[in-house]
């Protein structure tokens, strides 16, 4: 039973997609500052990511989406969910992949350089930025933080969209595997092994 005077929303507004804010308040709050421009009772107050035309042409989607009769958004991304964890199962075979972990339409992967005893890369060798590169080359967007590595899907995705994700995530694994992850172990070993 609690109704703010004003709410502060964002990134869900698009879906994750693009920076959005948005400031909602109450008829009464707006009415006491809408007035004639020479009047100066404007609220002079805006987010650093707001009204901007493309992220709010992605809310207005999102929106849409959420608010389509036809579509049962819960039960459309349960079974994107489902496809998720089913396809980023199978990465486990990465000696590099300490673990996998997400929810709904959010999959992590841990990098760590022993799986077993969860041995993490040293930080200044930088391993999720370099896997974030590496998805780059694979037409991926990865959000690394530290040497985690997040993919983040909209909503509105088809199945056969998170498909093609998580083939290319594939390759983006498969090149890690054969080109930088034995050259990131091996500097551990001997530093002088490492090479830009």
């Amino acid at each position: 039973d609690i109704v703010p005077d004003f709410l502060c929303i964002s990134k869900g507004l698009t879906g994750g997609t693009l920076a959005l804010a948005a400031t909602i308040t109450s008829d009464e709050i707006y009415m006491a500052f809408y007035d004639d421009y020479i009047k100066g009772k404007t609220f002079f107050h805006g987010h650093t990511f707001t009204a901007n035309p493309i992220a709010c042409t992605a809310a207005k989607a999102s929106l849409e989406l959420i608010g389509d009769r036809n579509e049962d958004i819960i039960a459309s991304v349960k079974k994107k969910e489902l496809l998720i964890q089913a396809l980023s199962s199978k990465f486990y075979q990465f000696p590099f992949v300490g673990d996998i972990r997400g929810i709904g339409m959010i999959i992590a992967f841990e990098l760590v350089m022993d799986r077993d005893l969860k041995t993490p890369f040293p930080q200044g060798l930088r391993a999720g930025w370099r896997m974030y590169l590496t998805g780059l080359k694979h037409g991926l967007i990865l959000r690394p933080l530290a040497d985690v590595t997040y993919l983040f899907l909209p909503p509105a995705i088809t199945l056969r969209q998170i498909e093609d994700c998580f083939e290319r995530l594939w390759d983006t694994f498969k090149e890690w595997e054969r080109d930088i992850w034995p050259r990131l172990y091996n500097s551990i070993v001997d530093p002088k092994n490492w090479t830009e």
